[in-house]
């Protein structure tokens, strides 16, 4: 028996609603909040939502991204704000203290909540408008590729398989040596030829996008332990990521892209492979606390890395449950959102209008603008805060670009992922596995500015995988 014959799945999306309502409910009497605002502002979400979901009628994969942006929307906007509003002291990790302060003593937290609805408002209108004109006059969003060349296939997945290995060892030791991407600590002295740059985006572009080319392959071609042992690397890379540069979200990362590749096509898992990336996802969720902890004793103690792993997991102890709850809670609000467009109207940030291509061209971006011309963090202090996406087109030109933003958003997850999809592209689930990638880097860190270069080289990355099985197909049939 099926879960549909007592449930419609697609139906399932409705619930969503519930979010705007409960949320609502449990808020509505907050003191600083002018109540026919709040009612008009909430009642304006609630409908674009429903709006939208009277379109988005499937979990079909040719809806990935919708379905990713609009999550990630209603969990960082809406869900995080009716939270901050019941208790704010969780986001206090996010924001310097006087920043903290100044947004949560006023009523920016309302404002900022106006800014976040122009934004969803418009991006799930333009979604249901693009919907709805697809229905009615059937333009093509299939999914389509072309012949598979299951020799070829075979033959790429083998290199690949002896290839990803050797890149792993070789890149990982060069980036110890050299503390490449280390967080929290010094960047040295530069290498020749920029080095240090490549070997870093080689590691954290390149070679997740082979991995999971390895798994897509092997799938094609029915060698499922061969896939499997490409998820295994996929998550080996997670923790030696981890361990090399310090990083709490690494190993959430290689799990995050497993569920991008399943949602692009490329991938699928059993039942009980389900079930073991879930408890995965855990661990690395556990690992949050412990790597705050192992990044102190790298950096400050400068502890070797065994030393400094067990020191942190000894910390610990047998409170697993208080750490697992503290990692949920952390990556939940480490998750830049609401809080960082109300700290910017709390503190009467001006739009940059203009000025925006002068501060994009500024070595920190926007980033640096938000960081020390806003929030007034010294440039000593080796930190950036993130924007969010609202946040970013909101200190580009105010509303007008939020919306602008979100008209633009809606019209990348439509046409771009229908692009992606389309027989242009041999390997289009690993195009579309990187296109939720960066779409999920946009729409939490909101650092638009300073992905430019991790897009190039991610494009480069799979124009070079697509000119290399083209020209392989090529050879073969000469």
């Amino acid at each position: 028996m099926t879960l549909n014959r007592y449930i419609n799945l697609e139906n399932t999306r409705w619930l969503l609603l519930l979010v705007f309502v409960i949320g609502y409910l449990i808020t509505y009497q907050t003191p600083v909040f002018a109540a026919g605002d709040y009612l008009f502002y909430s009642l304006l979400a609630l409908l674009s939502c429903m709006i939208l979901l009277i379109q988005l009628k499937s979990y079909d994969v040719n809806y990935s991204a919708i379905w990713l942006s609009l999550l990630v929307f209603i969990g960082v906007y809406f869900i995080r704000f009716y939270w901050i509003t019941l208790d704010p002291l969780p986001v206090k990790i996010m924001l310097p203290t006087p920043v903290y302060n100044t947004m949560i003593l006023g009523s920016s937290l309302l404002d900022g909540f106006r800014v976040s609805v122009i934004a969803f408002t418009t991006f799930s209108i333009s979604i249901a408008a693009l919907l709805y004109i697809n229905d009615r006059w059937s333009l093509s969003f299939d999914n389509e590729s072309l012949a598979m060349n299951r020799k070829l296939y075979w033959f790429i997945t083998k290199c690949l398989f002896y290839l990803i290995p050797l890149l792993m060892i070789v890149l990982a030791y060069v980036s110890h040596k050299y503390h490449i991407g280390e967080m929290g600590a010094d960047s040295g002295e530069p290498l020749p030829f920029r080095l240090k740059g490549i070997i870093f985006y080689a590691r954290f572009i390149m070679i997740p996008l082979l991995i999971m080319l390895l798994i897509y392959l092997a799938e094609q071609c029915d060698h499922i332990i061969i896939s499997r042992i490409g998820i295994v690397f996929l998550m080996l890379h997670g923790v030696i990521d981890m361990l090399l540069r310090g990083s709490r979200s690494s190993l959430l990362l290689s799990v995050l892209l497993l569920v991008f590749l399943v949602m692009s096509g490329g991938l699928k898992l059993f039942r009980s492979e389900k079930t073991l990336a879930f408890l995965v996802l855990i661990a690395g969720l556990f690992m949050v606390p412990i790597m705050t902890e192992y990044r102190m004793h790298r950096v400050v103690d400068n502890l070797p890395v065994i030393d400094a792993i067990l020191t942190s997991m000894s910390i610990v102890g047998n409170e697993w449950w208080t750490t697992l709850l503290r990692g949920i809670e952390f990556v939940f609000f480490r998750i830049p959102g609401i809080e960082a467009v109300s700290a910017m109207i709390s503190l009467d940030a001006e739009p940059l209008g203009m000025q925006t291509f002068q501060i994009i061209r500024a070595e920190q971006g926007i980033a640096g603008y938000l960081t020390h011309d806003v929030y007034g963090i010294t440039r000593d202090a080796n930190t950036l805060s993130a924007p969010s996406f609202v946040g970013w087109f909101y200190l580009v030109n105010g509303a007008v670009a939020v919306a602008t933003g979100a008209l633009a958003l809606a019209l990348a997850v439509i046409f771009g992922w229908w692009f992606l999809g389309k027989k242009y592209f041999v390997a289009s689930p690993i195009a579309r596995t990187f296109f939720l990638w960066m779409l999920f880097t946009a729409l939490t860190e909101g650092t638009l500015d300073s992905m430019l270069f991790m897009f190039v080289v991610g494009v480069l990355v799979l124009a070079s995988i697509e000119a290399f099985i083209r020209i392989g197909t090529r050879l073969e049939r000469t």
